[in-house]
């Protein structure tokens, strides 16, 4: 059986470091992001399910638009850039789905993944 896994990163560091006082959590810099009050720049969000033996895709998304992909016996599409209204409706989709919390998201959305492909 073959597990999916999918691994959000995200650079909090700098997200806020000008600021008095700089998000402490992920939903905080989600937020802070989704309103304009802070740069997504160091914002990456990554999709991993490479698998050893069926291969698979890794996906990270920067904020600032630049994408990164890494594939292993799957057919992908050249990255592109993506539009800052297409990244804020990620960050949206990101809050509305509570990625920091720890839980199987499979189970959480009625998702299931069987075997390659």
């Amino acid at each position: 059986m073959r597990s999916s896994a999918v691994i959000f990163i995200f650079a909090l560091l700098q997200i806020g470091a000008t600021l008095a006082s700089p998000p402490r959590t992920i939903r905080e810099a989600l937020l802070g992001v989704a309103a304009g009050k802070l740069d997504p720049a160091p914002l990456s969000v990554t999709y991993d399910d490479m698998h050893a033996l069926w291969g698979g895709l890794a996906l990270t998304i920067h904020g600032t638009g630049k994408v990164e992909q890494r594939a292993a016996r799957e057919k992908v599409g050249t990255p592109r850039v993506v539009s800052r209204k297409d990244l804020l409706k990620l960050v949206r989709l990101l809050l509305r789905e509570e990625v920091w919390a720890q839980g199987n998201p499979s189970v959480r959305s009625g998702l299931t993944r069987v075997g390659p492909g």
